[in-house]
């Protein structure tokens, strides 16, 4: 329905209603959404929510910044979390009466390095007689996968850090990046409860610093620093969130300057930016990726201080609109 002005109070009203009769009645695709919650499990049904990290590293940093997130995200259910001792990952694994298994974690994130696979300090040491320690780990992971009830999570394999070495690491046979994620992607691929994170994408856009600590490695074998342990517990805890299906249900948005380039207001529809050459293509692509959201389920609102008649005509006939009354 088209609401053109109402009270909070009415408009929650026609919601319940609507929820009422449907629960999915106010989802642009609601089959995505019950697929999604009926095979995630439910995990927040649980009263206590398990999560374990697998690792040959010190992953106690790691574990810390989980803790603190999850506890500020999730309140209403008990969150548990298992770290493996360091070095100790396959033995753990291998032990069908381990304490993890004992511990029978709802979710499992392998958080092992190249380093940490090959069990080498510098990469380009890595021979061709090597490989045998990725196909152990693989192992590892189709065991953890036939074990946990719920999804395992593998972190792709990539550097930890810059390395004069770069250059032979990249045209090496093994510690070729492309070829020894291929493998694992390609072994994993069989394993409907296997997902594979590409931590490489999180090594990018991380701007807080170094990514390692050669100090806190020598001092406790920790693989990442203070600051990229904080960010990684944080990332962990979104997929934790989405798993446990606690997802944002509702993005409110601006107009200027956020789905269109310019003021409408000053500008007026001609001067607004959307589609084309830069920066109109970048707004376009903002707006395709929340058209995307909305597939997923969730519900889109505008919050903006231009005149409501001007603002729905503009949205309503921009060209590369890509939300608009005709979609």
């Amino acid at each position: 329905a088209c609401i053109s002005s109402t009270t909070a109070s009415e408009l929650g009203n026609v919601c319940r209603q609507r929820l009422s009769e449907d629960v999915y009645s106010l989802v642009n695709q609601p089959n995505v959404i019950k697929y999604q919650m009926q095979n995630r499990g439910l995990l927040n049904s649980r009263p206590v929510l398990k999560i374990a990290l697998v690792g040959q590293s010190n992953l106690s940093l790691v574990e810390q910044s989980l803790q603190k997130n999850l506890k500020s995200m999730i309140q209403d259910q008990r969150i548990e979390v298992f770290t493996l001792p360091f070095g100790q990952s396959y033995q753990l694994i291998l032990d069908a009466n381990s304490s993890l298994w004992g511990f029978d974690p709802d979710l499992i994130f392998f958080l092992d390095r190249m380093e940490d696979v090959y069990r080498r300090n510098l990469l380009k040491d890595i021979e061709d007689s090597d490989n045998e320690k990725l196909l152990q780990y693989i192992n590892m992971i189709r065991i953890a996968s036939s074990h946990c009830k719920g999804e395992v999570y593998v972190a792709s394999l990539t550097y930890s850090e810059k390395s004069l070495f770069m250059a032979n690491n990249c045209s090496g046979k093994v510690a070729n990046l492309k070829v020894t994620n291929t493998q694992l992607l390609d072994s994993l691929s069989d394993l409907s409860n296997v997902s594979v994170i590409d931590i490489n994408h999180w090594y990018i856009h991380f701007s807080g610093g170094e990514i390692r600590d050669d100090r806190l490695w020598f001092i406790g074998k920790f693989p990442y620093s203070q600051l990229f342990s904080d960010y990684l517990g944080k990332r962990l805890s979104g997929i934790v969130l989405a798993e446990s299906g606690r997802t944002i249900r509702l993005m409110i948005l601006d107009l200027d300057n956020t789905l269109w380039g310019g003021v409408l207001g000053e500008e007026g529809i001609e001067g607004l930016m959307l589609g084309g050459d830069y920066p109109g293509n970048a707004f376009k692509y903002f707006q395709e990726v929340i058209r995307q959201k909305m597939d997923e389920g969730i519900a889109i609102a505008i919050a903006s201080k231009n005149n409501e008649e001007e603002a729905l005509y503009a949205i309503s006939t921009l060209a590369s609109m890509q939300f608009n009354n005709s979609n």
